[in-house]
């Protein structure tokens, strides 16, 4: 998988938790396990140098850096979804 594709696939994992609010419901989702969307999420977190999520053992909540940073990935998603469904009709 190249770096490009593992940014995006992590991207994806961060947005379908944030819009969820589990990683557990992102995971199956997402067919993947729980752990890999911590983890991913845990990757990104450390490559922007942020936290994008509050979490607790009880409850995950987004920071103000994870709402932002959220909004612009899901017009970026929504963007690419846009462009793959304008040139396969």
């Amino acid at each position: 998988m190249s770096n490009n594709t593992a940014q995006l696939t992590t991207i994806a994992l961060f947005c379908k938790a944030a819009e969820l609010g589990s990683f557990s419901r992102a995971a199956q989702a997402m067919c993947v396990t729980p752990a890999s969307v911590s983890r991913g999420v845990r990757r990104l977190e450390d490559r922007l140098g942020i936290k994008l999520f509050r979490r607790t053992t009880r409850s995950m909540s987004l920071t103000d850096d994870g709402r932002l940073y959220f909004e612009q990935c899901r017009a970026a998603i929504a963007q690419i979804d846009d462009a793959e469904k304008n040139i396969t009709g």
